[in-house]
């Protein structure tokens, strides 16, 4: 009967949590990362919002259709007098006063119209309005590509920093329990009164020393933990760690971070944006030509003598030729080019910053492989020390206080070699950030 009831709990337990049964892969954390963060949502809206505008400057490229009116009533309207016609009045009788109207418009008038605009030549603003948007466009994909470059460089330093704090710990763990088998192994000498009680005191005081620095990797997995989740929504003990190819070496990283980097095709596409930006502030002095047809119903129609409705059509062309426009298209311009040189130096500076910081990281490489080498051989010394010493110790040639350095010596190197592991993997992680892969090589 308990084993029933044990087996339905674990069954329980495994379908309401269903990381029990599959872990995440830290490709999937770093997707799920992209997804939570509104940084990257900021630049997709952006994206869209210049698709949005881009599809506006098409349609007033070909035509725009208005509907309209207006209702306005004069204290005056046109009219026509007897007087005002001399031939009109001579057939009249002579009765009539020549200040008689024959026709009066109405005061009270209004007018409902439907236009349809093409516009026929703009000085090419349209186009580079157009061009302008579209190059906005593809700067946007191109910020939310580095930015997702550099989201999921910090994902995985994240998850870098969680799992050395763990297995660091797991390192302690193991050395306190090795001091704990070494304190039996003394507290049997001491019955035998083979040693010194001091002995049993000098290791119990280690086994504590070495328990309060397992309480601070407890505070730093905490620190490491809550900061994963912050940026992907899931515990770092649910994600499998993978394994990533080697970077290629610098002149290669280079190479790539020269030609394909998403920020410096941002600042290509920015720049190209500022040129069609400097075209439609220049296009402004230019003539427009425009046509326009538009059907109207109002009172009065086109004859404004008849006092009623009518309906009628209208059309022709409208040329707009700028004279004086105060410098305006042309300090427009001149601000675009400032702007252009501005991303100029930017994209100057990217490339000098990033090429220091490339060489830096390759040479912290190299200097971790030398000392991963250098600690290899100090484990074999001090795990060599740790076997002469005991055996000196057991013959009561050495103080436990030699024993326990020797000890200690030895779980230092080790660990040392756990974190030079973890540091080689954090520089490739910032090596990557730097190809630019973001979310489709994360």
């Amino acid at each position: 009967m308990i084993k029933r009831i044990a087996c339905l709990v674990l069954f329980l337990l495994s379908v309401a949590n269903p990381w029990a049964r599959a872990n995440v892969r830290l490709k999937e954390a770093v997707g799920k990362a992209l997804e939570m963060s509104r940084e990257v949502l900021d630049q997709q809206l952006g994206a869209e919002a210049s698709r949005l505008r881009r599809g506006e400057i098409t349609a007033r490229r070909t035509y725009t259709l208005d509907l309209g009116g207006s209702l306005a009533y004069a204290s005056d309207s046109p009219h026509l007098r007897v007087g005002d016609v001399p031939w009109l009045q001579d057939a009249l009788a002579e009765d009539v006063p020549a200040d008689s109207h024959l026709f009066t418009a109405p005061r009270a008038i209004f007018d409902i119209r439907l236009s349809l605009n093409f516009s026929i030549f703009a000085g090419g603003a349209l186009k580079q309005a157009a061009k302008a948007e579209d190059l906005a466009g593809l700067a946007e994909e191109d910020m939310r590509r580095a930015v997702e470059a550099r989201l999921a460089a910090e994902v995985k330093g994240s998850f870098l920093r969680y799992r050395i704090f763990r297995e660091t710990k797991a390192a302690a763990e193991l050395f306190r329990q090795s001091l704990e088998h070494h304190q039996r192994k003394i507290e049997s000498y001491l019955e035998a009164g083979l040693i010194r009680k001091s002995d049993v005191v000098e290791t119990r005081s280690k086994i504590e020393e070495v328990a309060l620095s397992i309480l601070d990797l407890d505070r730093q997995i905490d620190e490491a933990g809550f900061r994963f989740r912050a940026l992907c929504g899931l515990s770092p003990d649910e994600v499998e760690a993978e394994a990533e190819e080697d970077v290629p070496d610098v002149d290669t990283v280079l190479g790539i971070v020269k030609a394909s980097h998403p920020f410096l095709k941002y600042i290509d596409q920015k720049l190209a944006q500022a040129d069609a930006l400097r075209l439609l502030a220049a296009s402004a002095a230019k003539p427009r030509v425009s046509s326009f047809a538009q059907l109207h119903y109002g009172r009065p129609g086109v004859n404004f003598l008849a006092d009623k409705p009518g309906l009628f059509v209208l059309g022709g062309l409208n040329i707009d030729v700028p004279l004086l426009d105060a410098k305006k298209s042309e300090t427009a311009a001149a601000l675009a080019g400032i702007e252009g040189r501005k991303l100029e130096n930017t994209r100057a500076e990217f490339l000098r910053e990033s090429e220091q910081e490339i060489r830096k990281l390759y040479a912290v490489k190299a200097g971790l492989a030398a000392k991963a080498a250098t600690i290899e051989r100090m484990i074999e010394l001090a795990a060599e020390d740790l076997r002469l010493k005991t055996r000196q110790y057991e013959e009561q040639q050495l103080s436990n206080l030699d024993c326990l350095a020797a000890m200690a010596q030895l779980e230092k190197c080790r660990s040392m070699r756990k974190e030079t592991e973890f540091q080689r993997e954090a520089v490739k992680v910032q090596i990557r950030a730097f190809l630019g892969a973001g979310k489709e090589a994360s």
